[in-house]
């Protein structure tokens, strides 16, 4: 049973249909973890997936939002609930008065049925997920970090309400860690004993940032969120466009350091790396969607060199954009048997 109940309205649950089965489509988010319980609800709404995993203790949970039309999602915690969160994609606004924004990460402590809701836009997608230490985890570390051993005491007397430390940025150490985690090939004792240390790894990095102070480039990249993201929007739409990052900076009146590193904060990557990593995707889906000649398609996308994007993709996906085509029509043909 998930940590965590998502309601729809009793109108869109009647239009709903419940698998627990993920579409193809959407393996790029699939967990690798072999005790994954997967629930996937679709309707004329538009999809939601949770996914969640048992690692020795702790419980890894994901939760994947597209909605096509704007959508209320009632979040109820069944039971009383410790857990550290963090919006993948996406920023949300909940019932009560909690901003959950994209890249930041909390420690929250629900009581027993609490509920809060929150409304997705159509069009939006959104990802976020919950890490919920295994019990007396946490205690462990109560000697070394302040917040933590107040916090802790906090929510173990009677009748607490909602509790919750300071949201601190996801950081690329942290990104990364999740990465290493969910891409992971190690199976068996020795996936699970490498998973659980990974967990450790960002639960720690978030308690070692409680102490920290904010840096001048964290806090100019706070104070600089809304341009970043209208970056970030503008490069996931039309990514064949140019990003002269001098031109940027001066256009949000920042300094070029100061523009990298907060989207580095942002994106776990450069600015430079994302907008190519943009292309290639959109690529991907040229190749596999359309009959476009790869020429066409490296123009497209933003390329005028057809040698030099050939030389890129492979590069990311290890196929030439002729042989990706070629195993994407070979995958379409199994399918269609």
């Amino acid at each position: 049973m998930s940590a965590i109940t998502y309601l729809l309205s009793p109108l869109l649950q009647q239009q709903t249909a419940i698998s627990v089965n993920l579409p193809v489509r959407y393996d790029h988010i699939k967990l690798p973890f072999a005790n994954t319980l997967v629930t996937y609800s679709s309707g004329p709404w538009g999809v939601m997936i949770n996914q969640q995993a048992d690692i020795a203790g702790h419980i890894y949970e994901e939760q994947y939002f597209e909605p096509k039309s704007d959508v209320e999602v009632l979040f109820v915690a069944p039971k009383a609930l410790l857990a550290l969160q963090c919006m993948l994609l996406g920023n949300v606004k909940t019932s009560c008065g909690i901003h959950l924004k994209e890249g930041k990460l909390c420690l929250h402590y629900m009581p027993g049925g609490s509920k809060y809701a929150v409304t997705l836009l159509a069009g939006k997608k959104y990802l976020c997920f919950y890490i919920i230490p295994k019990l007396h985890f946490l205690e462990e570390f109560t000697g070394d970090y302040a917040p933590l051993h107040a916090f802790i005491q906090a929510i173990n007397l009677k009748d607490v309400l909602h509790q919750m430390l300071p949201v601190r940025r996801f950081s690329i150490t942290a990104h990364s860690e999740l990465y290493k985690m969910k891409n992971s090939l190690l199976r068996g004792k020795a996936g699970i004993i490498y998973y659980s240390n990974r967990i450790t790894d960002i639960i720690l990095l978030y308690l070692e940032q409680l102490d920290m102070p904010v840096s001048r480039e964290v806090f100019l990249a706070d104070l600089y969120e809304k341009e970043i993201d209208a970056l970030i929007v503008r490069i996931d739409t039309s990514p064949e466009e140019i990003f002269p990052i001098t031109e940027l900076a001066f256009k949000i009146g920042i300094s070029e350091h100061i523009l990298e590193t907060a989207f580095k904060l942002k994106r776990g990557t450069t600015l430079l790396l994302y907008v190519q990593q943009q292309r290639l995707k959109m690529a991907r889906y040229l190749l596999g969607q359309t009959n476009d000649s790869v020429s066409g398609i490296a123009l497209t996308v933003g390329y005028a060199d057809q040698s030099y994007f050939s030389k890129l993709f492979k590069r990311e996906t290890g196929s030439t954009p002729s042989d990706y085509r070629k195993s994407i029509l070979v995958q379409k043909g199994i399918r269609n048997i």
